[in-house]
């Protein structure tokens, strides 16, 4: 059975499109964030019958009681320097795969021609979720968090999301 994927800071702008890329591929993730009220108005627009979990990095084990063993977590909470330690521990201590959306040198020197970057790093969380959920990070040789896939990863990522490097 696929592993769970969890998008906390579903309703953000980040959020919001990577759950759009992860519903528009057939995923149905767990969206979480601190209003329930923003989510329930995100499934609305998506799919009504998401499961929805309020969150809050400020009260952690409202995150780590989201997560079980084998689960995907997605963030895309931030700042990351702020925000991102809660949502990582919970990924540890629960055994899940861990991916977020922060800013790292290799998405920020890819650059595509009238597309959104925003839009671009939403469709790599989405691939890079669906792959993590469908197959777990071990069978890619990884053990526990991970803070990326690396360029030969991403551009993989790239061509499975339908987007080229320009």
């Amino acid at each position: 059975m696929p592993s769970r994927i969890v998008l906390f800071g579903a309703t953000g702008y980040t959020g919001r499109l990577t759950a759009e890329a992860l519903v528009a591929r057939g995923a149905r993730p767990v969206l979480a964030g601190r209003s329930a009220e923003k989510l329930e108005s995100l499934a609305a627009e998506l799919d009504p019958s998401l499961e929805l979990a309020v969150a809050d990095t400020g009260r952690p084990e409202t995150i780590s009681s989201l997560l079980e063993r084998g689960d995907v977590l997605v963030s895309t909470v931030g700042p990351f320097a702020r925000f991102g330690h809660a949502a990582l521990q919970a990924a540890i201590g629960a055994r899940a795969s861990y991916l977020d959306s922060t800013g790292e040198p290799a998405f920020a020197e890819v650059r595509l021609d009238g597309q959104n970057p925003y839009a671009f790093t939403a469709a790599i969380l989405a691939w890079g979720a669906e792959t993590a959920a469908r197959r777990g990070l071990e069978s890619a040789g990884a053990l526990g968090p991970v803070e990326g896939f690396g360029l030969d990863a991403l551009e993989q990522g790239c061509r499975a999301a339908g987007l080229a490097r320009v």
